[in-house]
């Protein structure tokens, strides 16, 4: 009898649990459809906004275009442009590229001071010996060596060339690259005298010089009599890299450059006179010293080209 009792309690409580599964199942399907329905009308809220943005943008840009489109043009700007001189057409006249395995002699002489070499009126100063075993070619360069040799009675040896009686020029554009040697009493040099010059000169022009013991420093000079216009330019190691060394001589006025930037103008003494050049490496003298202890040789001058033009 119990156990039949127990039994209809169970299944009457079945069918009460049932039931309220049923209804609480009703009930959360009610409530998410409920909040689905204020989601999207939330979000339906939400598109309707931003289209009304939107709208607003677009009006705003055609009411302007069809504003602006009534307005005059403002006038154009003008930039004022500083007035540049016309680079004047250079001819080439003279070059010398050393790309051979010697020098050409058509185009230079090379200091000898031998009996029967050539001698050059103006470079009977510094300690050293110029003769032509002190040239080579290394890579495209001419290489001018100041070492300690013992040669006639002189301790050291290095070498020069110019183009004496094979090439003069008045007026022009010069142009030159190279890499300059550095210790101290070293003296390279690369200059113009006026053709057929005899003791003094009435003028010399001093492109490039530069005393061994400053590197950083070139030396530029005019001369014309016992007067002088100088200027110094201090820059990076010259020894250490090859560099270009420019002048523009007119008869108005020379202006030197170095890599391309102008660092020295003069405008007093300017030569008319045709005039040749001199490339040397000199060792000793007056100006920059005598070698001591701290020289180092050997020392190179290396040159990799030379180039004069002239105004057509």
């Amino acid at each position: 009898m119990e156990e039949i009792l127990m039994q209809s309690f169970i299944k009457s409580h079945k069918v009460d649990i049932a039931m309220e599964l049923k209804i609480q199942s009703t009930r959360f399907l009610e409530m998410k459809s409920v909040n689905l329905d204020k989601t999207s009308k939330f979000r339906s809220g939400e598109l309707i906004f931003i289209s009304l943005v939107l709208l607003s943008l677009l009006g705003a840009v055609v009411w302007g275009y069809f504003n602006l489109w009534n307005v005059p043009p403002n006038p154009p700007l003008t930039v004022t442009r500083p007035t540049e001189t016309p680079s004047p057409q250079w001819k080439l006249v003279f070059d010398d590229e050393f790309n051979g395995a010697s020098l050409d002699t058509n185009k230079w002489n090379i200091e000898d001071k031998s009996v029967d070499g050539y001698h050059n009126c103006c470079l009977n100063y510094g300690l050293q010996y110029f003769t032509p075993e002190a040239l080579s070619f290394q890579q495209g360069s001419l290489r001018i060596t100041t070492q300690a040799q013992n040669v006639k009675g002189y301790h050291y040896t290095s070498g020069a060339i110019t183009t004496e009686d094979k090439f003069g020029f008045t007026y022009g554009r010069i142009e030159f690259r190279a890499r300059l040697p550095q210790t101290k009493g070293s003296w390279p040099a690369f200059w113009l005298l006026p053709v057929h010059t005899v003791g003094r000169a009435t003028f010399e022009i001093d492109m490039t010089e530069m005393v061994g013991r400053d590197p950083n420093t070139v030396h530029m000079v005019n001369h014309w009599g016992t007067q002088q216009d100088a200027q110094d330019f201090t820059g990076p190691d010259f020894s250490q890299d090859y560099h270009v060394f420019s002048m523009i001589w007119t008869s108005q006025s020379i202006s030197w450059y170095i890599d391309g930037v102008q660092r020295f103008e003069s405008e007093q003494g300017i030569s008319n006179q045709s005039m040749y050049l001199i490339i040397n490496s000199t060792l000793g003298g007056a100006w920059a010293g005598n070698p001591d202890a701290s020289t180092v040789l050997p020392q190179y001058m290396d040159i990799d080209y030379v180039r004069i033009y002239q105004s057509l």
